[in-house]
Order: C-alpha cells, then sequence, then structure tokens
C-alpha cells in the first residue's frame, strides 16, 4: 500500500485531514452514545482511532512536518480504521443495503472509480456519521456552518 503513496500525495491527505477536522465528532458527541454491545465499542474504538490520525495529518500540516514512514503508517492506519469502521456499524446497528452505510460503500466506490484520493477520509466521515445518525439521533455529526 505505502509504495503508491508519492511524496505529493503527504500533501494532499494533509489538506483532506485539515478539511475533515471540523466534521470530526468531538469527544463529546462520542460520550453520549449509548454503548449497547462490543460492536458499538469497537465502533467508537475505530472512530476515536481515526479521528486521532486525521487529527495527527491535519497537525503536521500545520506545523509541515511530517516523513515519509509517518505518512505511511497514519495513510495505513486510516483505511484499516474507515473498513473496520463499516465493520463495527453494519453489526452495531443492522444497517445495510440502502440504508446509510450502504450510501456509504456506494459514495466510497464511485469515489474510487473516478481515482480520487480523498477516498478514505470520506468514507470514514461518512461511516462515523452514519453511527452517530443512528446511535445518537438527530442526524449525525453536526455540519459546521
Amino acid at each position: 500500500m505505502c509504495r503508491e503513496i508519492q511524496a505529493s500525495d503527504a500533501r494532499e491527505f494533509m489538506q483532506f485531514s485539515i478539511d475533515a477536522v471540523s466534521k470530526l465528532p468531538s469527544e463529546e458527541m462520542i460520550s453520549r452514545v449509548s454503548v449497547d454491545s462490543p460492536a458499538d465499542e469497537m465502533a467508537i474504538f475505530y472512530i476515536r482511532q481515526g479521528t486521532m490520525v486525521i487529527q495527527r495529518f491535519a497537525d503536521c500540516f500545520a506545523t509541515g512536518q511530517m516523513d515519509e514512514e509517518e505518512v505511511c503508517a497514519l495513510y495505513t492506519l486510516l483505511i484499516q480504521s474507515e473498513e473496520m469502521l463499516g465493520v463495527a456499524v453494519q453489526s452495531a446497528t443492522g444497517a445495510k443495503g440502502k440504508s446509510c452505510i450502504g450510501t456509504c460503500s456506494d459514495e466510497k466506490k464511485q469515489c474510487k472509480k473516478a481515482q480520487q484520493k480523498q477516498c478514505g477520509w470520506n468514507s470514514f466521515l461518512c461511516k462515523a456519521n452514519c453511527f452517530f445518525s443512528i446511535k445518537v439521533g438527530g442526524g449525525g455529526l453536526p455540519i459546521p456552518g
């Protein structure tokens, strides 16, 4: 996976993260989730992990400091968090098919088909939003104005 990451990708990854930070769930939002099952716990774990990765990319963009190994490690961790979050959300909520998790999967497929680089970021945010909209209600994550 890391061999396909170009040096120019790192800057784009950091920019995607800057854009995504305002859409990430706050710890307050995460703590409001009623944990009713091991799948809920797993979803929350991957939401926290993905949030940490995106925040780290954004922080590195601000400082301009990140080496190739760190880019590779964080990118791998983001993709893992995004994939496992999908599994956890589906298990925790029973969502699939035409539900919000199905929409997230469809959007990711279209993103990859268009060869866009931000698919992991977009899919992570979509899946986190899906989880919160089902577990907390009120339409999911707040969208900044």
